[in-house]
């Protein structure tokens, strides 16, 4: 697996078995990442970089939040809380990102800094049988240690956008 501090490379997020919940962070044949849910079911993920492990876990039913923890441990080393309409705020340490739908047309979503600065966007590419993305980084981000977890924790938001909306599909039968 190749790091991504300073790859400076196309980044697209791919599924590529229909039926297991795994996806491929990739620059043509160069592996960068993977996101893979611990269950069929469940909010649970385990995502892997070269630089990094974390879980994911979505936790709360009224008030929500996704926390990140370094794989192995117990103690949270980062929190998102998604707040109306999907927006939420990332706190990593002392940093703190915005994250949005920053489409006006279209469902691309991103993390940007508190001014507005946009660091990484992910612009869906969803079909009927296929989830995948591509994730544009600002030059200036490259060079982010919090980076990785945020091409990751990207894609695992954009991933439960789509099994929410899928979901509430299915149950107003659509």
């Amino acid at each position: 697996m190749k790091s991504l501090r300073g790859a400076l490379v196309q980044l697209e997020w791919l599924h590529p078995a229909i039926l297991k919940r795994e996806h491929e962070l990739r620059s043509g044949d160069h592996l960068y990442g993977t996101l893979v849910w611990e269950q069929t079911f469940g909010s649970l993920a385990v995502a892997e970089t070269a630089d990094q492990t974390w879980t994911f876990k979505r936790t709360g039913f009224v008030t929500t939040e996704v926390t990140v923890r370094v794989r192995g441990s117990e103690a949270n080393v980062a929190s998102l809380r998604p707040g109306w309409l999907g927006k939420g705020t990332l706190i990593v340490g002392n940093q703190l990102f915005d994250w949005s739908n920053t489409g006006f047309w279209t469902s691309t979503w991103g993390f940007s800094r508190p001014d507005g600065t946009a660091v990484v966007q992910f612009q869906p590419k969803f079909t009927l049988l296929r989830r995948a993305t591509d994730v544009v980084v600002e030059p200036s981000a490259w060079a982010m240690p919090e980076l990785p977890l945020l091409v990751c924790l990207g894609w695992y938001m954009m991933v439960s956008i789509a099994d929410a909306s899928a979901s509430t599909m299915i149950m107003m039968g659509d």
